[in-house]
């Protein structure tokens, strides 16, 4: 439901060696003989029918008081067309404001060994910062020229980053496995007899030996990472870390001395407080006009730059520009409920992570968002003032479930939590049988929390004839093409708990009024359409579902039909561990017949070995949403 944005910046070229400071290039790129001798050899014991590999994959860090020097080697072998597309481009990523990039070799060899090397002038640098996240890094991307079926590609680049006396925290993540095989692994790190480093290992594909003042990491013939869309690569992986951090309460103190710089200037921050607020009786309002205001009226800009990389602007400067990153908002929210008189922390947020145990070592760099929780009438609130489409008290959907960390003091990683019930709604459906055979139909969809937010994300750009269009093709798509209703929204265009779609509509004749026997059959298309889209598409890893809550109601009038009311709808109240469904009618003597249908299937992991039986628990209660009755000629 979220879409990634990528801003892309061309980098243009000061000389054929050097980009923007610090990005620079040897003149001969050109690999070693005795690098380009190693990579044949790696070649030669490959299988015939092998398809993409990464022959080698090297790193060594050199890690100095003031500096830390990463030399990166990546070999690949390219044997088919379908390869070179994919992969034929190399990316070197990095922080433009901490690091220096040197490309010491970068070249290809054909099966015929001649070799091409690239030409700078024709790369590109990259802006890759995530929406609503914090990171500065850039990306240069580097396309490898005259590749061919049996090509290898040799990269070779090293990345200085600076450790100034006032930030000297540094951290790294080097993941095991790629979604192709790996032939060799080597990594190997050295630090001086004053530092103080620690290194961990989670994998299966690579053995690591401790060193004096270091250690090494070798692994062979590394199989492919199988990927599932619904899961995150980062939470199964095979990883090594390493962090000049021995505990956490280090990221808790490093972040928190950051983030209390927004503190240094609070001019404006009562005057705003004070308009916020005027109109507002009771706490719950106070803190949804601060989220609004946040959310709405702070626009977000990504500001990590320079020394804003981890540390926010001020509150002055946050109010003044009306603009800021998840740092600046979060800090603003942070102050503006401190008025109000909620006492609520910073949280540090891995948004590409939920298992917080695949944390091996305590590390800034595990972290690239931050929003604001706090306590309120026993229950646990976090708000996130980047998601301007979400209801206070509903967790925001892409943060539900992710690593964080709370900046207080004795705080360990944790996971914040999800609600039971992501997909929530109630749909009330009123069906008037007319004399002709025709009906009238009413229906009135009401979506809660994140589904609201949901729908408001797909509607909130449009105009109202669009708007009109979407629920129309949305209609037809799901309940019938032979109507075109006329649709009313509530809450589209705000940041309420809930979203109401409302519409009415006449269908023409369709059923035989001179008919003895009305055999009729409802299919409860929206309940349908949930559970259709509920099912699960993992093949090999073990899926989280979100958790589904749904009222549907159904009322038939038959009053002013030919027909009165015979055979009912069977009623039924299946329990499964998974979750349950259950119906309930009422009939009345004025010709009405009243049909509740209630599914509860709570948020849950589902193993790898359950999905298929998961998925036909699905199919089972969609195949019950039929409503099915007869009436007899009156």
């Amino acid at each position: 439901m979220k879409t990634l944005i990528i801003a892309t910046t061309v980098l243009l070229a000061f000389s054929p060696l050097s980009f923007a400071n610090n990005v620079t290039w040897q003149q001969d790129l050109a690999a070693p003989q005795a690098l380009i001798n190693h990579a044949n050899r790696l070649k030669a014991e490959l299988a015939d029918d092998a398809g993409l590999t990464r022959l080698s994959y090297q790193q060594q860090f050199e890690i100095n008081p003031d500096s830390v020097v990463r030399t990166t080697t990546v070999i690949d072998y390219y044997p088919s067309f379908i390869d070179i597309d994919d992969y034929g481009s190399k990316s070197v990523y990095f922080d433009q404001h901490q690091q220096q990039v040197e490309i010491v070799a970068a070249m290809t060899l054909d099966p015929d060994g001649n070799i091409a090397t690239v030409d700078p002038k024709l790369t590109k640098r990259l802006d890759t910062h995530s929406e609503n996240t914090f990171t500065d890094e850039q990306q240069l991307l580097i396309p490898l020229p005259s590749l061919t079926e049996g090509s290898l590609s040799i990269v070779t680049y090293k990345t200085t980053t600076e450790r100034p006396k006032d930030n000297r925290h540094w951290s790294h993540q080097s993941y095991t496995q790629r979604s192709f095989p790996i032939q060799e692994y080597l990594l190997s790190a050295q630090w001086s007899d004053e530092e103080v480093m620690q290194w961990r290992a989670q994998t299966k594909d690579v053995v690591c030996n401790d060193l004096a003042q270091g250690f090494h990491c070798q692994g062979k013939s590394i199989a492919a990472y199988k990927h599932d869309n619904a899961t995150r690569w980062q939470d199964h992986i095979g990883r090594i870390e390493i962090s000049d951090f021995t505990n956490w309460q280090q990221v808790v103190d490093k972040a928190s001395q950051a983030m209390n710089h927004a503190q240094t200037n609070t001019e404006g921050l009562d005057k705003a407080y004070q308009k916020l607020t005027d109109d507002a009786m009771h706490i719950e309002d106070k803190i949804g006009h601060l989220l609004h205001f946040v959310a709405r009226d702070i626009r977000y800009v990504s500001m990590s730059e320079a020394e804003h990389a981890q540390t926010p602007h001020t509150i002055e400067e946050t109010l003044r520009n009306r603009y800021g990153d998840c740092k600046d908002k979060s800090t603003l929210l942070k102050a503006l409920l401190a008025k109000a008189g909620i006492e609520s922390d910073l949280v540090l947020v891995d948004t590409d992570r939920f298992n917080h145990s695949s944390m091996l070592l305590p590390a800034m760099g595990h972290f690239n968002h931050v929003v604001v929780c706090f306590d309120l009438s026993s229950q646990r609130y976090c708000l996130d003032p980047t998601d301007n489409l979400t209801d206070w008290k509903t967790t925001p959907t892409w943060i539900q479930g992710k690593a964080n960390l709370v900046l207080k003091e004795n705080h360990q990683p944790q996971q914040i939590a999800s609600n039971d019930y992501r997909w929530r709604f109630n749909s009330d459906i009123r069906l008037a049988f007319n004399a002709q055979g025709g009906q009238k139909e009413h229906q009135t969809r009401s979506y809660f929390g994140e589904y609201s937010a949901y729908y408001r994300q797909e509607l909130a750009s449009l105009n109202n004839q669009e708007r009109q269009d979407h629920l129309l093709y949305e209609y037809q798509d799901e309940v019938s093409g032979l109507a075109e209703p006329n649709f009313t929204l509530a809450h589209v265009d705000d940041m309420n708990r809930s979203l109401t779609i409302e519409s009415h509509t006449e269908y023409d004749p369709f059923l035989e009024p001179d008919a003895k026997l009305l055999e009729y059959t409802e299919y409860d298309s929206w309940l349908m359409h949930e559970l259709d889209s509920m099912h699960l598409r993992n093949e090999w890893h073990s899926e989280y579902f979100s958790g589904i809550k749904v009222t549907s109601q159904y009322e038939f009038d038959l009053s002013n039909s030919p027909w009165k009311l015979d055979y009912l709808p069977s009623t039924f109240d299946f329990k499964h561990r998974y979750g349950s469904m259950n119906r309930q009618i009422d009939k009345t003597d004025t010709g009405k017949l009243k049909v509740i249908t209630q599914l509860k299937i709570p948020a849950q992991m589902i193993t790898s070995q359950e999905l298929e039986h998961f998925n036909r628990f699905l199919t089972l209660l969609h195949k019950h949403a039929e409503i099915k009755f007869t009436g007899i000629r009156q």
